[in-house]
């Protein structure tokens, strides 16, 4: 806008000495030359000139104004829309950044977020750890029944050893009876087939005790590996369990704080958001100078107008003075203003062409 300024200036210099000049002009041909003697040239530069001079300056000037407007009108459009996309950028992107915090990005009706992703994980490992649990408990129940069966083992094996005793002792009596058949004779001689009889079924019975006796070991042995290898199990999957449990537990304390991290983070960018919305409003705000710049604009161009017509009732009655130095001065000046205004900063009438110069 310097330019502007220094233009309207330099024209208001040219239009002030100007009408000096012709109200000088006016004033000394009334003074110095007679009524009936036809007007000769008394200046190096002509009263026409000069109005043709000015009449092209005012052209010129009301063209820059009109640019002047147009220029400040596409500005400040290009700036509004620039503000509101800036604006809808913002909230497209707290909206990215909220969306992100809750993991709902690119997600369907029937996903889920992540948080709630890792709220569904925390649950079905609290199950499985239940579960875990609960069948830790019966391994346990398991082995005390296993427990419980080798000792009633211990007992069928005592009631083997007594079983073995009754046969030694039916064996031993059945030995007295052979002794005491074979002492009676002839008469004997049956009771003696039955002493024998009764040996024989007493040395089946002592030989079934023992396989039983063996049968009931090796089951015992069977029953106290099994017992072993479900403690074992038990104790290793509820450790297992365990340790799972407290990993996921630390990784869900971590992701909680991660939320909340996240959380503070996508507040602290709302307000921001906010803040860049509100800063944007009084920017947008403030580009209202355009509409009194743009009257302050059409207002120097009714002055432009007001000057111009002003000159032209001016030049038919202005009057000569006395010329001299005066009209080498406004000579000269008038060579410095045809030099200053000549030069255009600005040719372009859009943003978006031609350069400004800068004073």
């Amino acid at each position: 806008m310097s330019w502007y300024l220094a233009t309207v200036l330099s024209v208001g210099q040219l239009y002030v000495m100007s009408v000096l000049w012709f109200y000088k002009e006016g004033r000394v041909s009334d003074q110095h030359e007679p009524a009936s003697s036809p007007a000769e040239p008394v200046s190096a530069v002509s009263r026409p000139e000069c109005v043709d001079f000015i009449h092209d300056q005012i052209s010129q000037s009301k063209d820059e104004v009109a640019r002047v407007q147009m220029l400040i009108q596409d500005a400040v459009q290009t700036l509004a829309n620039s503000f509101s996309g800036l604006s809808h950028e913002a909230a497209a992107q707290l909206q990215l950044a909220e969306s992100l915090a809750r993991g709902e990005l690119g997600m369907d009706a029937h996903a889920i977020s992540f948080t709630g992703f890792v709220a569904e994980i925390a649950n079905a490992m609290a199950n499985f750890v239940d579960k875990t649990v609960e069948n830790s408990r019966l391994a346990m129940l398991l082995v005390e029944q296993m427990e419980s069966m080798g000792r009633e083992m211990q007992d069928v094996i005592r009631l083997l050893d007594e079983i073995h005793s009754i046969t030694n002792q039916t064996n031993m009596l059945a030995l007295n009876a052979s002794i005491e058949a074979a002492r009676a004779g002839e008469l004997g001689r049956g009771f003696a087939v039955v002493a024998d009889e009764v040996r024989h079924l007493s040395g089946r019975t002592g030989s079934f005790s023992e396989q039983i006796r063996d049968l009931i070991n090796r089951v015992n042995g069977s029953v106290a590996h099994a017992e072993g290898l479900i403690n074992q199990l038990a104790s290793q999957d509820m450790m297992f369990t365990l340790q799972a449990k407290q990993r996921l537990d630390e990784t869900s304390s971590r992701i909680r704080d991660m939320d909340a991290l996240m959380a503070e983070s996508v507040g602290q960018l709302r307000h921001g958001v906010g803040l860049l919305s509100d800063h944007v409003g009084d920017a947008v705000r403030s580009l209202q100078f355009q509409d009194m710049v743009s009257q302050l604009i059409a207002h120097v161009g009714k002055r432009l107008y007001g000057i111009e017509e002003m000159m032209e009732l001016s030049s038919g009655q202005a009057r000569e003075q006395e010329q001299g130095q005066w009209e080498q001065h406004v000579s000269a000046r008038l060579a410095v203003l045809r030099e200053t205004l000549s030069n255009n900063p600005v040719a372009q009438g859009r943003m978006e062409s031609g350069s400004i110069d800068l004073f």
